[in-house]
């Protein structure tokens, strides 16, 4: 079956890119060569059921975090002819805090702060989620927490049926890109005054366009529509990988925040969809269930939001508002936000009001954040059911 980016919201759609026949024999080669390193045919299975691989006949990655280097770690990447013995020969250290106050946080996340000497970003949540596979990685098993699930959305949804699958991330085609970025532009109208004035110019053409105060629209045009190109070429920019995850759509990047008050947001607000609304509520810390993670940056690995020329004229407002870092991930680094994290944080008090910021701030409507207003009115089809209006429920 051939998947484009729509596909993500089919319902009952079962990921099965790794039933190709290349696929296939790789999962063959490895699951033979884990026996061959002294597996029993049963373990092997679940190693690759797990997401372990072999690549190149020598290389074991845990494709939750190793991504496809061939430099190994003993963590998430080992020779493989000592994977058996030095599998899990790293324990986890994760401290888990619990603090009873929200002055204790903010003392904790001060004390790390100074603590490490690379920035640190933050993560909230209302609960912990753990990865469910045969076999964990013991690197990453915490005791009191287990092996934490960092997963952006579209790693979940893939997931969602089976516990190992390969699979490309397939994002919005090219012109479906374009038909967001140009969303203020009146096409037709620019049609008719190059029909008007007798020519059809093209980015190559910007220099000939005339000093023309009614040929100005046309000039705005080719020139944001030259950003668009020259940026779309690019390839995995900052603002293509955070616009579809800081919207409400599936995307392959893991939402961080460089602001603690961001993340404390998000721990105790509940997030509901109510048929074409969303609500983030007010929740506290959900019986006590909420949690903050917190992770150091690798510039190397994380993409903060960049203002670009392509995206001048719309200005995105959430992930400036929201202090926004992603992390990006792939087929075979899923998780890798995992193999960043120095901390969790345990909300064990109760709150009877948000904190500093309100769901008005951190998610402007469409008429304050033009992004938004371009998503809804451009995109087609199952996506757009996702892109819905987010009720004040403070």
């Amino acid at each position: 079956m051939k998947y484009n980016y729509h596909s993500y919201f089919e319902s009952d759609l079962v990921f099965d890119d790794d039933q190709s026949l290349a696929a296939d024999e790789h999962i063959r080669v490895s699951h033979e060569k884990f026996c061959e390193i002294g597996f029993s045919d049963s373990e092997a299975r679940n190693l690759v059921a797990s997401g372990y691989d072999v690549m190149l006949d020598r290389i074991v990655i845990d494709r939750y975090y190793g991504g496809p280097l061939t430099i190994c770690d003993l963590r998430t990447r080992f020779p493989a002819e000592q994977f058996k013995a030095a599998f899990g020969s790293q324990p986890n250290k994760l401290p888990v805090h619990v603090v009873t106050s929200i002055t204790e946080l903010f003392a904790l996340i001060e004390e790390l702060e100074g603590k490490f000497h690379r920035r640190l970003l933050f993560r909230g949540q209302t609960s912990h989620h753990t990865i469910s596979r045969a076999i964990p990685n013991p690197t990453f098993v915490s005791a009191t927490l287990g092996e934490t699930s960092l997963l952006p959305s579209v790693w979940r949804r893939v997931l969602k049926k089976r516990s190992n699958v390969w699979h490309e991330f397939r994002d919005l085609k090219m012109f479906e890109w374009s038909t967001i970025i140009y969303h203020l532009f009146n096409m037709q109208s620019v049609h008719e005054q190059e029909q008007a004035a007798g020519f059809m110019y093209g980015i190559s053409d910007l220099d000939d366009i005339p000093n023309d105060q009614a040929l100005n629209p046309i000039r705005d045009f080719h020139m944001h529509r030259q950003a668009f190109l020259s940026e779309y070429g690019m390839g995995g920019s900052a603002a293509f990988l955070t616009l579809l995850q800081h919207y409400g759509l599936y995307s392959p990047v893991l939402d961080l925040t460089t602001d603690p008050e961001v993340a404390l947001f998000f721990s105790t607000h509940k997030f509901a969809r109510h048929g074409t609304t969303c609500s983030y509520t007010f929740n506290g810390t959900n019986d006590r269930q909420a949690i903050i993670y917190v992770l150091y940056q690798d510039r190397h690995e994380t993409l903060q939001y960049e203002h670009t020329r392509m995206l001048e004229k719309l200005d995105p407002q959430r992930p400036k508002r929201q202090s926004c870092v992603v992390m990006p991930t792939n087929e075979c680094a899923m998780n890798l936000a995992g193999d960043f994290l120095i901390a969790a944080i345990k909300l064990d008090f109760d709150m009877t009001a948000p904190g500093r910021f309100t769901v008005n701030e951190l998610f402007p409507s469409d008429k304050d954040d033009l992004m938004f207003a371009a998503l809804k009115s451009q995109t087609h089809g199952l996506m757009r059911a996702d892109l819905t209006d987010f009720a004040v429920s403070d």
